[in-house]
Order: structure tokens, then sequence, then C-alpha cells
């Protein structure tokens, strides 16, 4: 297909998502003709917002051939104009901090990110364990202010390498974390983790601590062998799965009265690409796979985000946590356990106050 008609078709799959928003799109397409000539690949990303959460919604078109005469781009995504998001009603946002998405591969895997920022000392964000890493965006961005922010798709979930006879146990995502650093060559590095996220930060504080700066777990699971089971049962976890995979999961959760409108599309848009092995295999390992050994042995700076609700973290979790690592520093916010979609001023103010900045 000819870069002319890329040009103009370019447009119309933006105006089908958002209504409104041809005239922008044309506009940047121009601009990026002028600036990188003709026989140049389009990688445009236009990023939808609402309120104060984003996601990014990507067309990738390549004046190069196929069977369909049009090739597809894997290359990583970039602004072509002012990295200003688009909402839903076509007016430009500001959204400076996003610099790309783009796979590699490390850890002997492809592993997918987002990055924020582009500026500061490095920082991983690691969602949890049926959460693609674009459900984090708007927290990746407020990091990015501060961070050069690695916003990861953990394996098995998102555009990051997935399949049922992958190994999910918690040293491989460690190691992926790790992996990924090494390849981007960072030499110290924060890790912040959410649920599973947070086991897996706290893993690879325990097998590559010399390289971490410092660690935030946000409200992970604390059962394993001889311990309380994960209050969440997978029965729950598979259905919501299962809604994801058969296109439901709008219509099972937008009476959610915790979440905006917009996080809950964007769950619905991207959950279903959770591998459900993946998932399985990692519920299980909450009860299988010990942490606390870490707690004890982990000598890289410790936070822990505990949520008021859902009951993930208990009284005594917190103390037996203390009595292994005393140096850990311990903040309560407000609202259950996906906290930063329930009480968002909270967690930003919670987090800024464990990383030791302004967010």
């Amino acid at each position: 297909m000819s870069w002319r008609l890329c040009r103009w078709m370019a447009p119309l799959f933006i105006e089908r998502a958002y209504p409104g928003a041809h005239l922008i799109g044309l506009m940047a397409l121009r601009s990026l003709e002028r600036r990188i000539g003709q026989s140049s690949p389009i990688e445009f990303a236009s990023y939808c917002a609402s309120r104060h959460h984003h996601s990014a919604t990507v067309v990738h078109l390549s004046p190069g051939r196929s069977r369909g005469g049009m090739a597809a781009s894997n290359r990583r995504f970039t602004w072509p104009f002012t990295n200003s998001p688009i909402d839903h009603q076509g007016a430009v946002m500001t959204f400076p901090s996003f610099v790309h998405g783009h796979t590699l591969r490390a850890n002997n895997i492809r592993q997918h990110y987002l990055r924020f920022g582009g500026k500061g000392s490095p920082l991983i964000l690691v969602p949890g364990i049926m959460t693609p890493g674009p459900i984090w965006d708007f927290v990746a961005a407020r990091l990015g202010s501060v961070y050069d922010t690695y916003l990861i798709d953990v394996r098995g979930r998102g555009l990051s390498e997935s399949a049922d006879d992958l190994d999910y146990s918690l040293d491989a995502y460690a190691d992926d974390v790790a992996g990924l650093a090494g390849a981007l060559g960072f030499e110290k590095y924060t890790i912040v983790g959410h649920s599973m996220g947070a086991r897996i930060a706290l893993r690879a504080a325990a097998r590559h601590g010399a390289s971490i700066d410092q660690i935030v777990m946000i409200d992970p699971p604390v059962s394993g062998p001889g311990r309380r089971r994960y209050p969440v049962p997978i029965e729950r976890v598979l259905e919501r799965l299962a809604k994801a995979k058969r296109g439901e999961l709008w219509e099972f959760t937008k009476d959610d009265p915790y979440w905006s409108e917009h996080s809950k599309r964007v769950r619905a848009e991207w959950t279903h690409t959770c591998n459900e092995v993946a998932v399985v295999t990692t519920h299980r390992n909450f009860h299988d796979e010990d942490i606390f050994q870490n707690f004890a042995t982990v000598k890289v700076r410790t936070s822990l985000m505990v949520a008021t609700r859902g009951g993930t973290i208990e009284a005594q979790d917190i103390e037996d946590i203390k009595a292994l690592m005393p140096s850990i520093v311990v903040d309560h916010v407000e609202g259950g356990h996906m906290i930063p979609f329930e009480n968002e001023p909270g967690f930003f103010t919670s987090l800024g106050r464990l990383l030791g900045t302004k967010l």
C-alpha cells in the first residue's frame, strides 16, 4: 500500500475509535511525513484520556508489502506530535511523561514495557496477578514526572511472552525483572510492585539485590506454607478471566462503585490477554512459595503499603514481617486491595512518602 493511501486511511482508524479526532490525526501524520519522509513507517500512538486515567490504543501501519498489502510494524511506538493524548471528545490533553512502548528479549523471553519520564533514576513498575501493564498507566505517568519509569507486562500477560509451558514461578518472574534491567543497562534501579508484583519485587531484591536501590511493596499476598490463605479464591479470579476472554467483562464490572469508568473499560479491554495457566499457577504459588524467608535476608531498603480493607495483610502479618525485617517502613492507606483505583490521592501521597519524593 502506498504512503499516500496509508496517510489518508490512518485518520479513519482514529476516527472510529475517537470521534472528532481525525483532524488532529491528519495533522500529526502530515507532520510526520515532513519529518521522516514518505518511505518511513507510520507509528502512530493515540492515547485516550478520561479524568485522571489514561490508556493506550496504538495504530501501527507500514508502507512495506505483506500478504494484505499493508505491513504491521512491531517497532516501538513514539509520539509524532507534542506528546499529547486525545480524549474521547477529540480534545488534546497534556500527558508529557509518556515516552514510548517497546519489546525486547531478556531472561530468554519477549518482554514488553511502556516507558514514562525518560529522565531521572530508573524505576520498574510491576503489576499484579491479572493486571496487564496498561491498566496501571496513570500510575506510571505520575511516577514518570520524577523517575525514568518502565511499566512492564509480566510474562503471561499483556504483550509479553505467554505460553502454557512457560515457567510462572516467583524466581522466574524476579529474574525477568533483573534481566530487563540488565538489558536496559541499569546500574541501580527501584522496583514498585503491587500484589503479585510486590512479591516479585521482594524476590528480586533477594536474588539480585546488588543492583536494586529500593523496593516498595504494595499490599502483597502474605500467604504461604503454614500461613493463612490468600483471601481471594481462585474461582472468583477465573470467573472474571473467563468473562474477559468472552468479551463480557465490561458488562460484569461496569457497576463497580470504586473504579472510574475509564479504568473499568481499560480493564475490560486488556484482561483477556492474561494466560490462564499463568494465573492459576501464580495463585497456587501464593500458598506454596514462601516469601517470609526473603524478609529475613534482604538488605535492600524496603517499604510496605497496606490497604485498610480487603484482608490481604493483617496486623499479625505486619508483626511477623517486622520481626524478620525491623528496618521496613510500613504505611497504611484507606481502601481495598486495588488501592490506586479506589483512593488515588491517598495512594500517591503514601507512595511519595515511601519513595522519599513528592509525586
